[in-house]
């Protein structure tokens, strides 16, 4: 996973499969291009955007 901007993105065309029981895992490398490396999974919480950072300085 990885944080771009506002979005947590994983990496969908080269995902990890890990047997939980053996403790073993493996990349999975996807030769599909319909899966990105930075596929957003969802908008962070509380984050803004560089637009609502700027503070008037009118006021």
């Amino acid at each position: 996973m990885n944080k771009v901007e506002e979005m947590l993105t994983g990496n969908l065309q080269g995902p990890l499969v890990i047997n939980v029981a053996t403790r073993v895992g493996k990349q999975l490398v996807l030769s599909d291009k319909k899966y990105s490396t930075r596929h957003p999974l969802m908008r962070l919480p509380g984050q803004q955007s560089q637009q609502q950072r700027v503070v008037s300085k009118t006021a």
